[in-house]
């Protein structure tokens, strides 16, 4: 290649790759932006998330509270039946106790009218004395059964009077034991009208409070269903943002491969495993490790233990750096004229598509990842999509 020549495809390289950059920072910022939207939405979801979870929590603290209430209110509303029942009941022992009452009163009104009659004949007729009982009389004997009935029918009007009078008492004091009794009754109901009333109130200000809740619950909800869709809409923005950047730095790691110098003649790649040079199997027919049976090998396997350092056998453009059925983690470097390299079953990759490598460049570490029965690499060339023998690019 002529001094000239090289010097325009360089130019030329330097210009794709300067472009490169350029979209790639518009598709960058473009992301960049996306992906801080989606963190402040992500944001906004889970503080309703949170918030739907507190509204939740404190309507099932309601429920259970006026469960409790409803408990409470019905062991109210039965002592409060039990309550009217006993008032009723005082209320009817007063009643009689009162008519009790009533008649002793009358009873003992009568015998003191009986008493006071006698009293005041006796005092009307003062002259009437022992000696004209005793000429009444017909004898001593008479004289003296005389007198005894008559003291007989004074102690009885006493005795009489007294056990009215203790009746009269005993009833009286029955009377006040069940009217302290009613008056007890009825503050108990009192006070069971009030916690009852005052439990009412409480209910109905937990019903309130719960149906606010459930509006906030509901509002909470459709917000947060918005603000998923928005989500949802930005990831597929971010999904589709991606896609869009990775074709590009595909594309554009194609066009700088494009302009890479082609290899000199004579010169081979290097070995792509750093410290080991043992081949483990050659490229051609083989018996597969894994499946058993006759296969073709695309590629040659190098021994190379896990974590070993794998290095680009030539200078390139990454064109592939990720994930790939039965390859496991993969590489691709991309070299002039159609020529790619590739490294498969990594633990680990190191570069990222559209990477500029050069030759002896660390790009991945060793493992076993994919269709692999150890560690090694994968190592093959293909030109133009077909692969190819790598024995002559690595001079074994």
């Amino acid at each position: 290649m002529s001094k000239k020549i090289k010097t325009l495809t360089i130019s030329a390289l330097i210009v794709v790759i300067s472009a490169g950059f350029v979209l790639g920072s518009v598709f960058a910022n473009n992301l960049t932006n996306l992906r801080d939207e989606r963190a402040e939405i992500m944001g906004e979801e889970r503080r309703l998330r949170d918030q739907l979870t507190d509204i939740r929590e404190t309507q099932d603290a309601i429920i259970i509270e006026m469960f409790e209430m409803d408990m409470k209110l019905q062991e109210l509303t039965m002592a409060y039946l039990e309550a009217s029942i006993d008032l009723a009941y005082t209320e009817s022992m007063l009643r009689f106790a009162q008519a009790a009452l009533y008649e002793a009163e009358e009873s003992r009104e009568a015998q003191q009218d009986n008493l006071r009659a006698r009293i005041r004949f006796m005092h009307e007729n003062g002259n009437f004395s022992y000696i004209e009982i005793l000429f009444a009389s017909a004898s001593i004997s008479d004289f003296l059964s005389n007198m005894n009935r008559i003291n007989q029918v004074i102690e009885r009007d006493h005795e009489i009077l007294q056990n009215l009078l203790d009746i009269e008492y005993e009833i009286a004091a029955r009377r006040d034991e069940i009217y302290f009794r009613l008056m007890e009754v009825e503050l108990f109901n009192q006070e069971l009208a009030f916690a009852r009333a005052a439990l009412d109130e409480a209910i109905a200000l937990n019903i309130e409070m719960f149906a606010r809740l459930t509006d906030e619950e509901h509002t909470s909800l459709y917000m947060l269903l918005s603000v998923e869709a928005d989500r949802i809409e930005i990831d597929r923005q971010i999904r589709l943002q991606e896609q869009a950047d990775a074709r590009n730095r595909a594309a554009t790691a194609h066009q700088r491969a494009a302009q890479l110098p082609p290899l000199q003649a004579g010169v081979r790649m290097g070995w792509p495993v750093q410290g080991f040079r043992q081949v483990n199997s050659h490229y051609g027919n083989r018996i597969s490790p894994i499946r058993g049976g006759w296969e073709f090998h695309t590629g040659v396997d190098l021994r190379a233990p896990h974590g070993t350092n794998i290095l680009a056998a030539e200078a390139g453009i990454v064109t592939f750096s990720g994930w790939s059925p039965g390859w496991g983690l993969r590489i691709d470097i991309t070299h002039y004229d159609g020529l790619v390299t590739m490294y498969t079953h990594n633990s680990a990759n190191l570069v990222s598509l559209g990477d500029y490598v050069s030759r002896g460049q660390v790009i991945a570490r060793a493992g076993s990842t994919g269709d692999a029965t150890g560690p090694h690499l994968h190592f093959e060339v293909r030109r133009n999509g077909r692969h190819i023998d790598p024995r002559p690019f690595l001079g074994y």
